[in-house]
């Protein structure tokens, strides 16, 4: 009768280590691929009609009055965000100029970055001091420290719209009163009946010729394809 043979305990151990980092390396590659496809722009042609310039209180950059107008829906946090307004916004608005009416709207993923709720709350605080200026001030600064630092301190805020020559007092009273809040909540609102579910989302339309194009996750490339289309006259029948 043949003996069985016996486990071999000493190669266990070693496999059990090395399986788990196998597994562990396999979830990592997935949750990078997974992020990265965040930024893979999806494009949605004759996109739901947005209501564009018009109101005062819209933070417009470029000619208002402009033919074509480019809504973008961006988060404070999100570094996308971050990199469009540090760099496709500066390049489209260098590019395109007075073609072009570029107007900011307020969508925080409160999900992922709890605090940009209250930091878009902060922004339309400081319309209410210095109107359009007030605004791009503090969102200027608040973009540019949100990029220094990973996790940035809301307490800081105060700093940053006295740095902007803003009274960070009544900036404070104001986000406690919940006034800056009515706009974003109207923007974001508006942004979920037309399809925003990311960002940077950028909603492009000729305002003449009534075509649009809904850009999840844009970026410059992107961005310009839309706007250059948009551009051409409409072709007749």
């Amino acid at each position: 009768m043949k003996k069985p043979i016996p486990p071999l305990p000493a190669l266990a151990a070693p496999w059990r280590f090395w399986g788990a980092i196998l597994v562990l390396a396999a979830m990592t590659t997935l949750a990078v691929f997974s992020y990265m496809r965040i930024g893979v722009p999806k494009v949605q042609t004759g996109a739901p009609a947005v209501r564009g310039t018009g109101d005062e209180r819209d933070h417009v950059l470029g000619e208002a009055a402009a033919d074509v107008r480019v809504i973008l829906y961006s988060d404070t946090e999100c570094p996308f965000c971050n990199s469009f307004h540090d760099y496709s916004l500066p390049k489209i608005l260098d590019e395109y100029g007075s073609r072009v009416a570029v107007v900011y709207r307020h969508y925080p993923i409160v999900t992922l970055h709890p605090n940009a709720r209250i930091e878009a709350d902060a922004t339309e605080c400081a319309y209410e001091q210095k109107g359009h200026q007030g605004f791009w001030s503090l969102l200027n600064a608040l973009y540019n420290a949100i990029d220094k630092e990973n996790t940035f301190d809301i307490a800081q805020i105060p700093r940053l719209a006295q740095e902007v020559g803003l009274d960070p007092a009544r900036l404070e009273k104001c986000m406690d009163s919940g006034q800056g809040d009515a706009w974003v909540k109207k923007n974001m609102d508006q942004a979920t009946t037309v399809g925003v579910y990311k960002t940077p989302t950028v909603y492009v339309e000729n305002v003449k010729t009534g075509k649009s194009v809904l850009i999840a996750g844009a970026g410059f490339t992107a961005t310009k394809a839309a706007i250059e289309t948009m551009l051409k006259p409409a072709v007749s029948q």
